[in-house]
């Protein structure tokens, strides 16, 4: 995807830019959302950012990065309270 390889390159902008069509084109692939959600974050667009990676929970319930990202996301601006029932969420889709 280039779209990470733009964001690992610091080019944010123009990696949201590639994954925004990566998710468009392949609305069902959870890979593509979660790089997706990852980007939306490191430009600080968090709501964006959380509503990605609900949609990568709701593609790929097992997959833990995409749980772990979820719940380390809103630890800044909504607390603790908010990433650890994001946490415990994860935990009973995986467990």
């Amino acid at each position: 995807m280039g779209g990470v390889v733009k964001d690992i390159q610091g080019k944010l902008t123009e990696s949201v830019k590639d994954l925004e069509t990566a998710v468009r084109l392949a609305p069902d692939s959870g890979d593509a959302w979660y790089y997706y959600a990852n980007a939306l974050g490191r430009t600080e667009r968090y709501a964006d950012s959380i509503a990605a990676y609900a949609r990568v929970n709701a593609l790929d319930a097992g997959n833990l990065d995409g749980w772990l990202d979820h719940a380390d996301l809103p630890l800044g601006p909504k607390g603790p309270e908010a990433a650890l029932l994001k946490l415990r969420e994860g935990d009973q889709c995986i467990a």
